[in-house]
């Protein structure tokens, strides 16, 4: 269990490295004009970055799998029901790879530089369980009658809201044996993202590089989700150190 959580973890790394390595380019100016420059719309440029970067993650996960398989017949342990789950495991796995790849796409898609880069992908990732967490501590705060459980929006900020807590959850519902309807959200999500990420990359000016955002109601937007919470978190604070 411990070996899988780690082969998790570095498949989380490569897919964050694999989305960054084929976009990384819109935050250099000369690359930018360099690719801009080329007889190539940039639909075409996009749909050429997705598929390579496909085709980096899929070779070597098909190669190893195999390479398994056939440890496992050598060892006698070959079946039509392991092959079945291995079949399985590729397909879930390669929708995973696409929802987090088409996030880390258009994160570096709507933004000019690496530092807001970093900053606006860990808040994708990281921005439900902190909204959550604040609206408990507000719940708990001026609420006499708040119950401190996790269900309906509160359960989707801690589990759903972020491209990594949805991996989480959706792990945990096909080990259940109940993943319809996360596999149903994931395909939908994926779409949404990858439209996004087109999208973004299709009308990105080619003099944003070096911006913090590159579309100014995208900044806007950031700054509501951010500003708000974080005063009422910094005021939830203060009502508790008054209290104590």
């Amino acid at each position: 269990q411990s070996m899988e959580k780690t082969m998790d973890k570095k498949m989380a790394a490569e897919l964050l490295k694999s989305g960054c390595v084929h976009v990384k380019d819109l935050y250099s100016r000369k690359k930018t004009d360099f690719y801009h420059s080329l007889p190539m719309k940039r639909s075409e440029l996009f749909a050429e970055k997705a598929v390579m970067g496909l085709i980096y993650y899929l070779v070597p996960y098909i190669v190893i799998e195999f390479l398994t398989v056939c440890v496992g017949a050598a060892r006698g342990l070959f079946s039509l029901e392991l092959m079945g789950m291995a079949v399985k495991m590729l397909c879930l796995h390669l929708l995973v790879y696409l929802m987090i790849y088409f996030s880390v796409v258009l994160v570096l898609c709507i933004t000019g530089n690496m530092l807001m880069g970093i900053l606006t992908l860990g808040g994708m990732y990281l921005y439900g369980i902190a909204l959550e967490f604040v609206l408990a501590a507000c719940g708990l705060t001026f609420l006499d009658t708040f119950i401190d459980k996790r269900y309906g929006i509160m359960a989707f900020l801690l589990k759903d809201a972020s491209p990594a807590a949805f991996a989480f959850s959706l792990a945990d519902a096909y080990s259940a044996g109940h993943a319809a309807k996360y596999l149903v959200a994931l395909v939908i999500l994926i779409v949404v993202l990858a439209v996004l990420s087109w999208i973004a990359y299709e009308k990105r000016p080619s003099e944003a590089a070096g911006r913090s955002m590159v579309y100014r109601w995208v900044a806007v937007l950031v700054k509501f989700m951010v500003v708000i919470p974080t005063g009422l978190a910094s005021f939830i604070r203060r009502q508790m150190e008054g209290q104590n």
